[in-house]
Order: structure tokens, then sequence, then C-alpha cells
């Protein structure tokens, strides 16, 4: 009887010590599976996007579609209002004005500051330079910086793309959708 006592006691022991070691390692995990992923990505700057700019009262002005290269190559192609569609604005090694067949070729920086097309691009450079949000709040980031049209603000979403764009100084706030 006392063997079996023995081995009762035993069994009762291991499978203590197995419950704790269970414990440990699924809390482990947990603490481990809730750290994961908290950071929030830098702003997605490789991506094709319709953008709606907007004036002081909220009325849509223009309507473009935005391409973008990590590399820095840039494409705004009017698309609203009828009479400027088509109108391209395109940085790659220089800066390209394209419209209705005629193309302008110059250095970057032909356009002035105050351009929307040129405070987008302005805007983009400044993001590939930037390391890090300047707040986080549920599923949105905002960055803010300066870049040669101004003070910007850029909001993204949780996955990096832009969602808003804008510059107080001079009244820009462009709104990007994605398909």
């Amino acid at each position: 009887m006392t063997q079996n006592k023995f081995n009762v006691t035993l069994f009762f022991q291991r499978l203590f010590v197995k419950r704790i070691c269970l414990f440990f390692i699924c809390a482990v995990i947990c603490t481990l599976g809730a750290c994961g992923n908290r950071s929030v990505p830098l702003p997605v700057l490789d991506f094709s996007a319709q953008v709606s700019i907007c004036d002081d009262y909220g009325l849509k002005d223009l309507e473009a579609e935005v391409n973008s290269t990590m590399q820095g190559a840039v494409t705004i192609k009017l698309t609203s209002p009828d009479e400027l569609w088509g109108l391209t604005y395109k940085w790659s090694d220089g800066f390209e004005l394209i419209y209705d067949g005629l193309h302008c070729k110059t250095q970057k920086g032909y356009m002035p500051e105050e351009a929307f097309a040129e405070a987008l691009y302005n805007v983009f450079c400044a993001l590939s330079r930037v390391e890090q949000y300047s707040s986080f709040t549920g599923a949105v980031a905002l960055y803010e910086g300066q870049c040669n049209s101004g003070q910007y603000k850029v909001i993204t979403e949780k996955k990096g793309y832009i969602q808003n764009i804008s510059i107080e100084e001079i009244n820009l706030s462009a709104d990007f959708t994605y398909e």
C-alpha cells in the first residue's frame, strides 16, 4: 500500500508540475501575442490612387490620378475638371509637364512651391525621409513635418496608405482613395 500511495503522490506532483509549465507557456505566448506588431508602418510611397483636392469650403476643385514609386518618381494626371483632363505632372530624373500632346521638360523645382502638384511632390519627398509618426490613435497615424511648400500633416491608415495630405499655409487638402 505504501508503494501505491507513493505512486499516487508522484502522479499528482508530476501533474501539478505539468500544469504549472503549461500555464507559464500559455502566459508567455499570450504576452508575446499582445506585444506583436504594435508598430505603425511608415507611409506607403509606392502606390496608385485617386486624389480629390478641396478648397477652403470643402468643395472639390480638382481630381487626379496619382502614381508614386519608392524611387521618387511621381505622376499626377488631372481627371477633373473636364477642361484640364489629361494635364500631367511628372517627376523622375527631372520634371515634365504634359498636356494635349505638348511636353515641357525641365529640372525639378520648376513649379511654384504653392502649386498643388509641387506641394504633393514635396510632401512625398519629405515622407521618404520620415522615421516616426507624430501621433497614433486607433488605426490612424499622423505624420507632421516641414517641406518646401510649408508645414504638412499626413494622415495614414493602419497599413500606411495615405488618406489625407494638408498644408495650411497654401490651403491644400488632398484626400486619397485606393482601388
